[in-house]
């Protein structure tokens, strides 16, 4: 019988079921992959603050996802025998791995499985793990992006993570140097992160390649804007993605007639001046936030990223519905975006903006002002040349592993099912009750 090609795949958490960026991207390819007849086996590690690490160590535990389907969760050392189980029911050929990131992971334990099953390795920039697994979106005491690519000591003094940092840091360059060599080639989603990850590992600049996650459609005209404007907030309450610059905006013009807000995602606001929509792209399909949008006629989105984003799936959700996007200057690939198109406004600081609304008039003719075009559509990156190691060959040494028994930690794979069932269903009544204009 034929052997179908599998794709080893290492990440952070559980990509069937988590709703963010890495995620995503992670659907899509493992879509993309199954499409071509190649699975997708995923290795993820455990975030500390996840139920499970409430209930006893995670550590040396890591999850096993074959295509879309939970396979259980099992030690570093049982991965292999895990593989061959695979390898001998579903007759597949392993010819590559995936990393997408190494957060939680033992380092030396997933370098000892790297090195047995000796496959080509294809490297993602969804963040910058790589340069500080501590902060990998680089925020000093948790507020401003340092921007800190080159590891300047003097740069981390004073921060929060400071002690950590220098040990992470040593650790993480360390792994990536012992892997070098089967690096094939390194995936960046924008020239953002090639420019910023290149500090860091200048060896790698020649192996990067610049593959956006989203091939956009044809452009269209944008109609005139809506009377109040529509606002949104768009993604995760999180500080590094503005939620307190969003505050300041609903406690300042919450009750102007030439205003209405909104937030669009999976969180909730709760507050009567916000129209809370409920998206979460991992149960409603990836279309969800743009689809959102849409409906709800959004005519400018708040991405007022304060860490550099390597991507922001966001950005091009709402521009495909023609909305104009109000940004920070140091939000990485958004600001890159807005000032190449010409589809929004960058600001040095929240008053700025608030200032600018303060006079409505003046506020929607510099929104006018911007740019008239926009993509009207878009869809997952169908390229796959990239996906596919060039030099790979079988694992082998999956048939020099002579342990027959696979310890499988049963009762945690069953809180771990358990708890991503809860989670889809209190979502789905969420969903179904803001389909019905009612709060859950």
């Amino acid at each position: 019988m034929d052997e179908k090609r599998c794709i080893i795949a290492i990440s952070h958490s559980n990509y069937l079921h988590r709703n963010a960026g890495t995620e995503k991207c992670m659907r899509e390819i493992a879509n993309l992959l199954n499409c071509n007849g190649i699975h997708y086996l995923q290795i993820f590690s455990f975030e500390d603050n996840s139920r499970l690490n409430k209930l006893c160590n995670m550590n040396g535990k890591v999850g096993i996802n074959f295509d879309k389907k939970f396979v259980g969760i099992y030690s570093y050392e049982g991965i292999l025998q895990v593989m061959k189980k695979i390898k001998e029911k579903q007759h597949v050929e392993y010819i590559g791995v995936h990393i997408h990131n190494l957060l939680n992971h033992d380092y030396d334990k997933l370098l000892n499985f790297i090195n047995k099953i000796d496959l080509p390795i294809i490297l993602w920039l969804h963040d910058y793990t790589s340069v500080c697994p501590e902060s990998p979106i680089l925020l000093k005491n948790k507020k401003n992006c340092c921007k800190n690519f080159g590891r300047n000591s003097n740069i981390c003094k004073g921060c929060c993570y400071e002690a950590r940092a220098l040990v992470s840091q040593h650790a993480i360059k360390e792994f990536y140097s012992n892997i070098d060599k089967k690096i094939e080639r390194i995936i960046a989603p924008s020239e953002s992160v090639m420019r910023n990850i290149v500090v860091s590992y200048p060896n790698w600049k020649n192996r990067i390649y610049i593959r956006g996650h989203l091939i956009l459609g044809h452009k269209g005209k944008i109609n005139s804007m809506g009377t109040p404007l529509r606002i949104a907030y768009v993604g995760g309450k999180f500080e590094h993605k503005g939620i307190s610059e969003w505050n300041t905006l609903i406690e300042e013009f919450s009750d102007s007639p030439y205003y209405r807000f909104y937030y669009l995602g999976a969180s909730n606001m709760n507050t009567s001046n916000i129209t809370d929509v409920f998206v979460d792209a991992s149960i409603q399909g990836d279309t969800a936030m743009s689809d959102a949008a849409l409906k709800n006629k959004i005519d400018v989105a708040f991405l007022w990223s304060k860490c550099q984003e390597t991507y922001s799936y966001t950005y091009y959700e709402m521009r495909s519905i023609g909305a104009k996007i109000l940004t920070y200057f140091d939000s990485g690939n958004i600001a890159q975006c807005v000032k190449r198109e010409n589809s929004g406004l960058i600001f040095d600081n929240i008053q700025d903006l608030v200032d600018l609304m303060k006079n409505p008039e003046n506020f929607r003719k510099s929104i006018e002002k911007c740019g008239n075009e926009y993509w009207m559509n878009y869809r997952p990156n169908d390229e796959i040349d990239l996906l596919i190691p060039h030099n790979s060959s079988d694992c082998n040494l999956l048939c020099d592993t002579e342990q027959s028994y696979i310890h499988r930690y049963c009762v945690l794979s069953v809180i771990h099912q358990g708890c991503n069932w809860v989670k889809e269903h209190r979502e789905r009544r969420r969903l179904d009750a803001n389909k019905n204009g009612k709060t859950y």
